[in-house]
């Protein structure tokens, strides 16, 4: 049988496309390992062994390419759990860069900080003395009203209901402020302890470190166990 000329190109043309697609899919084989342990090769990829991970294999044998095998659940949760810590790594280091500048906008050294935290506790002392001014009032008026008290039994009269009750509320208001002095000494070591951490940081940053100590004169005169009865 005779083709027209044109007619015999086409089929020619589509003839080499033909050989040239079946042989670049001959040239491609997959390695795996099976079940048993033991590599196969083959020509087409069985379905149940994609997940497995794979190698691609051109004519000659060489791996171009390495399919890794689909992750398992455990692995897939590490790796969220390890992206998980990245961002709180990275939000961290972001929080710490906005509270360092925060920190040198505010302070200028070490001890610019440290002045910072003398005058806080210059404060806070300040208003210890001032409960420690009222709860020696306090003691003489309770002295006084206790005198009263006893004068009165020893000659053998009644105490009026009236100098009991004052008695009674000079020890309450004197129990409630050595426990508000209390609550203020905890203050200042929290405050302190506040202040060293921006201190100890400002080193960090400038490089110098701080020549003021972290106390006062004033707290010297004061202590926990004046304020315990």
């Amino acid at each position: 049988m005779t083709f027209p000329p044109l007619l015999r190109a086409s089929l020619i043309t589509a003839a080499l496309l033909s050989m040239m697609a079946g042989s670049a899919f001959g040239n491609q084989m997959y390695r795996y390992i099976d079940d048993d342990g033991r590599p196969v090769i083959t020509n087409s990829l069985p379905q149940e062994v994609v997940s497995r991970g794979y190698e691609i294999l051109n004519q000659r044998g060489r791996v171009v390419e390495t399919v890794d095998p689909a992750p398992t659940e455990e692995e897939i949760a590490l790796r969220e759990k390890q992206r998980q810590e990245e961002r709180e790594r990275e939000e961290a280091a972001k929080r710490q860069q906005q509270s360092d500048r925060q920190l040198l906008r505010q302070f200028s050294s070490a001890d610019d900080t440290v002045r910072a935290l003398q005058r806080s506790l210059r404060e806070m002392f300040s208003l210890i003395r001032l409960k420690q001014g009222n709860i020696t009032n306090l003691q003489g008026q309770l002295a006084e009203q206790e005198s009263t008290a006893a004068n009165l039994e020893r000659q053998g009269r009644d105490v009026p209901e009236s100098v009991h009750e004052s008695i009674e509320r000079i020890r309450t208001q004197k129990e409630e402020l050595h426990r508000e002095i209390t609550v203020q000494l905890d203050d200042i070591e929290e405050t302190r302890e506040r202040y060293r951490v921006r201190i100890e940081r400002m080193e960090e940053l400038t490089g110098q470190s701080r020549s003021l100590p972290l106390t006062i004169p004033e707290e010297h005169d004061i202590s926990l166990s004046d304020h315990s009865n």
